[in-house]
Formats: structure tokens, C-alpha cells, sequence
């Protein structure tokens, strides 16, 4: 069995994909194996990735079709074998001493199910790449509750994290449901199994290049609200009693109430009022007193059924 596992997915963006494979190629960690998903490119990438196969650390797993980034790195994920498991996009690198420093700090603290550390953001204008690397702050220093900042939102790109395979499947993988924070969602279901652990060093490049699906446009909003409210509600629903123990359950539940009123008002102000109404639905029934979004409830309800969507229904799942 291997020491560490990188695992990369990649989807038609055949321009990175070399340099990404050989940022995890150059690593100085000697017991390593690389799991290549071709994620149904269609631009030439498999080609460009087949060249890698001859370096025995190599298997190339190309799939027919795409399907969708979640179930790629879940594909990824079921074919790793090796104690930890680091997951790379193709737009990413990591320098060559990153998973040699990450799995000596694990082996050393058998209790952290993860370690993580700083980004540093390359490629794109300096005022994108700067406001995203302040959305990628780790504490400074320390190993303070991982939990707690990911409440707050995701702080981190999984390039920048290496975790314990055996726990990563027991938790459940990657949500194929989850289309944008896939890594945030795993991330919340670790972060009930222990602390995560940090390095104070830069571990990962992120590259900005205007395509990246954090890239801050209202459907990119759409869509990670979206996940943050389901991958709150999974969280409350399976793991109740460890939230309970942890002293977590009513922070969660206020996270996932305000996630929840921030994407109903999001659909409200495009006029999706057929989305926004089993939204505000449940709100209105978590928190009955605010009046203005029982007045939304009620104008989502008016303006659905006067489009043919029917009266207020149950909130989504």
C-alpha cells in the first residue's frame, strides 16, 4: 500500500493539465501513487494525459463521458489505496515538498484527520487574485477548531489539504448532488472526526484564470449557496447526536437557517418566486417573528400560482 495517494480529475482544460500532473510528479515524496481521471474531455486532454503513463506511479482512468466534478473525484477517490489521499485540479500545482511535509505531520498526530495549510493565488489580475487569496486566510498559526471556520465558510481549496483516506470513505466521499463546494461538504463531515491539523507555509498554487467555478458571478452564487444549504442540512440530519456532543448543533442549525434565507432571497430578487417560496417556507417556520421574509413567503406564494406553479408546498430536500 502507498504512503500518500494524489488524486487529480480533469475536464478540457488541456492548456494545465501537464504542468498540474507535473507539480504532483516532482514531489519528493518517493511512496506515491497518482490516480489520473479523464473526466469525458472533449478539447484533447486524454491524449495529453496519456503521455504521463509510462511513470509506473501513473494510472490513467478515463471515463466516457463527464460526470460532473463531485462523481469525478469520487471516482478518483474509490481507486486511491494509499493511507492519505491529496486531491489536485488541473488549473493547480503543488510545490514539490507538499505531501512529503503533510504526511510526515499526520504520522505524527494520528488523532487529526486532516492537515492543511496557506494558498498562494497566481495567474490571473492582481485584484482577483488578491481578494481570493483573502478568501483563502488560515488562522495564523496553531491548530484552532476546523469546525468552527468552516461555519464561517470555506477557507480553504482542497489542493491545500491532505487527509486520511480510511476516514474520507467512512464519512461518505463526495456527494454527487454537491456541484460547486464538494470539498467544503467533505470537509464539514471530517471536521466531526477531529482537529485538522495546519502548516504554516504555502502548500498549493491556485490558479485564477477567470473560469474557475469560484468565480464570483451570481449563478457561481446560486449554485454555492445552494450546496452550503444542503450540505448543512445532510450535516443535521446524519450526525445530530456528534453535533450534540461536540456542543455544535444549535450553531449549525442558525448556519444553516441563514444559508437557507440567503439563497430564497436570491431566487426572490431574480423573480424565481416558484424556488423562493418552499425556501422561505421554512424559514418563516424557523423564525416566525422576522416579518419581512413572511412577507416574501407570502408574495412567492402569490406570484407562483399566478404563473401555474401551484400553491406553497414542503421546503426542498
Amino acid at each position: 500500500m502507498p504512503r500518500v495517494s494524489a488524486c487529480f480529475t480533469h475536464y478540457n482544460y488541456a492548456g494545465y493539465c501537464a504542468e498540474a500532473v507535473g507539480s504532483i510528479l516532482s514531489q519528493t515524496l518517493a511512496d506515491l501513487e497518482v490516480v489520473l481521471v479523464e473526466n469525458g474531455s472533449t478539447d484533447g486532454s486524454l491524449e495529453v494525459l496519456r503521455r504521463f503513463e509510462a511513470d509506473p506511479r501513473v494510472r490513467l482512468v478515463p471515463l466516457a463521458r463527464n460526470v460532473g466534478p463531485a462523481a469525478g473525484w469520487q471516482h478518483a477517490l474509490e481507486r486511491a489505496t494509499g493511507d492519505y489521499v491529496a486531491f489536485l485540479s488541473t488549473d493547480d500545482a503543488w510545490p514539490p515538498d507538499f505531501l512529503a511535509r503533510a504526511a510526515s505531520f499526520l504520522d505524527g498526530h494520528p488523532d487529526f484527520p486532516m492537515v492543511y495549510g496557506r494558498v498562494e493565488v497566481f495567474g490571473g489580475p492582481p485584484e482577483a487574485c488578491a481578494a481570493h487569496a483573502r478568501a483563502f486566510q488560515p488562522p495564523p498559526a496553531g491548530h484552532l477548531p476546523y469546525l468552527d471556520r468552516l461555519l464561517e465558510g470555506n477557507f480553504v481549496p482542497q489542493a491545500a489539504t491532505l487527509v486520511r483516506r480510511r476516514l474520507a470513505v467512512e464519512v461518505g466521499g463526495y456527494d454527487p448532488a454537491i456541484h460547486v463546494n464538494m470539498d467544503y461538504d467533505l470537509g464539514l463531515r471530517l471536521a466531526l472526526r477531529g482537529p485538522a491539523g495546519y502548516l504554516d507555509r504555502v502548500v498549493a498554487r491556485y490558479r485564477w484564470h477567470g473560469g474557475n467555478v469560484s468565480a464570483p458571478t451570481h449563478e457561481a452564487f446560486l449554485r454555492a449557496t445552494a450546496d452550503r444549504v444542503r450540505s448543512l442540512r445532510t450535516l443535521l440530519a446524519a450526525h445530530t447526536e456528534r453535533l450534540r456532543e461536540l456542543g455544535r448543533l444549535d450553531r449549525v442549525r442558525a448556519e444553516y437557517h441563514r444559508a437557507l434565507e440567503r439563497l430564497a432571497r436570491a431566487h426572490y430578487r431574480r423573480g424565481e418566486f416558484a424556488q423562493a417560496r418552499p425556501l422561505f417556507g421554512e424559514v418563516v417556520r424557523a423564525r416566525p417573528l422576522r416579518l419581512s421574509n413572511a412577507l416574501r413567503y407570502l408574495k412567492s406564494c402569490l406570484r407562483s400560482r399566478a404563473s401555474g406553479h401551484g400553491a406553497a408546498g414542503a421546503p426542498v430536500s
